[in-house]
């Protein structure tokens, strides 16, 4: 997801909070249908760790099977105006080393993984 502040210009994976009772396999695959309006299977974790910046564990996993019409959705459509931008953008990883993904921990991952 493309993120566009005054000042900001960065890229993050769909993603959020674990709800009650959720493990991080089903609220993966919640926020990104919430997020993105896009059914997804999971392959494989791919990451895990510690942020300091959201202070919670944090998982990163590979998707496929990806189903749907991809379109923003809650809650950052709401909260899309002028000074705060989001887009829905595939990027191919050639292009990561040129873009500011968030956390900088998943990007290295990515990079030394599949670069």
């Amino acid at each position: 997801m493309h993120r566009r502040k005054p000042k900001r210009d960065y890229y993050v994976i769909p993603g959020g909070d674990i709800e009650e009772n959720e493990t991080p396999e089903i609220a993966v695959l919640r926020e990104t249908k919430e997020e993105t309006n896009l059914d997804v299977e999971i392959d494989y974790l791919l990451f895990e760790f510690e942020s300091d910046v959201f202070k919670r564990h944090e998982s990163f996993f590979v998707m496929k099977n990806i189903k749907g019409e991809e379109k923003i959705g809650e809650p950052e459509i709401s909260w899309e105006n002028e000074d705060n931008h989001y887009a829905l953008v595939w990027t191919p990883l050639e292009k990561l080393f040129e873009i500011d993904l968030l956390p900088t921990e998943i990007k290295k991952i990515i990079l030394e993984k599949y670069c």
